[in-house]
């Protein structure tokens, strides 16, 4: 996880959205894999923030992400 923490401050100072997007992601997998489960939501969530405004849209990319959040939201039983 320092891996993509340390790549999420990269992509911050260089204003590159679509790389900390995806740091994001991956950060919320590593945070789901410890069993943080409401962390790995945060992050799934800032992802999608963040990837919303990317040119070209990435519609595939953002349709993992709502399922990995439904995923996740199950786990934490909440109903959706």
């Amino acid at each position: 996880m320092i891996y993509y923490e340390k790549c999420l401050s990269a992509t911050k100072n260089a204003d590159k959205r679509k790389e900390e997007a995806n740091c994001y992601y991956m950060i919320g997998i590593i945070r789901e894999k410890m069993e943080d489960l409401e962390e790995a939501v945060v992050n799934v969530n800032k992802f999608l923030d963040l990837i919303k405004d990317s040119v070209p849209l990435d519609k595939k990319e953002i349709g993992k992400a709502h399922k990995k959040l439904a995923e996740l939201n199950q786990k934490l039983g909440y109903d959706l």
